[in-house]
């Protein structure tokens, strides 16, 4: 059987209104669930944090 998982990571955003992404990875994996496929939406590349801290290429990370 086909596992998928499907998130709305809100460009990583944290708490403090900053975005990280590998704290997204880490809940990811601190699920516990095996999967197949990730989908993961809402992945920023060259916009803002609500900060206004740059969060990058997340496409990439």
């Amino acid at each position: 059987m086909l596992t998928l998982i499907t998130w709305n990571i809100q460009c990583a955003r944290t708490p403090d209104d900053g975005a990280d992404l590998d704290r997204v990875v880490d809940r990811v994996l601190a699920f516990g669930a095996r999967f197949d496929i990730l989908l993961l939406q809402e992945v920023g590349c060259g916009l803002p944090a609500r900060d206004g801290r740059p969060i990058g290429d997340q496409f990439a990370g």
